[in-house]
């Protein structure tokens, strides 16, 4: 926005819910009768576009909405959105198995994924123990093979999705890595208030196991080796 614009406090509260609506979907979503999940003659199209920070050497793609034509924001036609990353969201609990969801993070190396050099927090998600949340986990890879279809690439969705053994139930894999700072200045883990507090686990016995939580994440994936691989990354982790 240009900085010599003013608006109310209402009118910036109003331009975040505009664009968290928009491009805030529950994963289930993703899989719909008509295309990508869409409604027809919307406007909108779901894509995976290369991100900001992709580059010749690290390409890196993340799904995203385009709008056609552009949008505009707060009804000022300088200020229009074009495209948005999606943020998906699934309410589940946290997999006691393989959670490095704590100041610590995942120190082991290496560690299954690209970033190497950086902290890196990451946990499985899990449906809750009640009937309706296992009916809608069950969803959880067909949505996650409907939004694959629309790559321009082969993905390989191991690194995201996988079934436990002799249970046939689906995880959901989660990953938090800090563009700068460590993982206790920056965990996205909130309990909500009032006030809202930021929880900061520094071992595994203070992670929220066995709770409701809400998260949201994008879908992003990335060239390693000979493949392309998928990844959720976290945008925020709150209980409910």
């Amino acid at each position: 926005m240009n900085s010599t614009e003013h608006y109310a406090r209402d009118d910036f509260d109003s331009l975040l819910n505009i664009l968290h609506q928009r491009r805030t979907w529950p994963i289930q979503c993703a899989i719909c009768d008509m295309p990508h999940g869409l409604p027809p003659n919307s406007g909108r199209e779901l894509v995976f576009l290369e991100t900001t920070e992709s580059s010749a050497d690290n390409p890196r793609y993340a799904c995203s909405l385009v709008f056609e034509p552009p949008e505009l924001l707060l009804g000022n036609p300088r200020h229009e959105i074009d495209v948005l990353p999606v943020v998906f969201t699934v309410i589940g609990q946290i997999a006691p198995e393989d959670c490095f969801l704590t100041t610590t993070g995942d120190t082991r190396t290496p560690r299954q994924d690209h970033i190497q050099d950086r902290p890196l927090a990451s946990y499985w998600l899990e449906s809750r123990p009640d009937r309706d949340s296992c009916l809608e986990w069950r969803q959880l890879s067909m949505a996650i093979e409907h939004v694959v279809s629309i790559a321009e690439h082969p993905l390989n969705t191991s690194r995201v999705v996988r079934f436990v053994p002799n249970e046939h139930a689906v995880q959901l894999h989660v990953r938090f890595c800090p563009e700068e700072g460590e993982l206790d200045d920056t965990l996205p883990l909130v309990k909500l208030g009032p006030p809202n507090t930021r929880l900061v686990p520094a071992s595994l016995s203070e992670v929220p196991f066995n709770q409701p939580l809400r998260a949201s994440f994008t879908l992003e994936y990335i060239h390693e080796g000979d493949e392309w691989y998928l990844f959720a990354d976290l945008i925020t982790l709150t209980d409910i």
